[in-house]
């Protein structure tokens, strides 16, 4: 007897290399061609290293960020670029906070 498996008739998969899809790939191959376009702009001594230092960066700014789900570290870098000082200001940092956990509200 035969068994029959369901199969979902919409599939979307993305193609990529564990976490970085193809067109990354592309990208950081691109990335070599600006190092190496730059490259005369370098020190000699330095320029290997520069152009490892500008495909290294780039797999950096591809990878998936660790903080934000679905979002490249480019992403989380453009929004923390681009957010409004005015709007997300830091808290001052509670002063004597064990004596809050404990409970005792007259120590200053």
């Amino acid at each position: 007897m035969r068994k029959t498996l369901a199969v979902s008739e919409n599939i979307q998969a993305k193609t990529q290399w564990s976490k970085l899809t193809v067109v990354d790939g592309f990208m950081i191959i691109g990335s070599l061609g600006v190092g190496y376009f730059f490259k005369g702009l370098v020190y000699p001594l330095f320029q290997f290293p520069f152009m490892a230092f500008m495909a290294l960066a780039t797999t950096y700014f591809l990878w998936p960020s660790f903080d934000s789900p679905n979002k490249k570290n480019y992403q989380v870098a453009w929004l923390v670029i681009r957010k409004d000082r005015r709007t997300y200001k830091a808290q001052e940092p509670v002063k004597n906070f064990r004596h809050l956990i404990r409970g005792d509200e007259d120590v200053v």
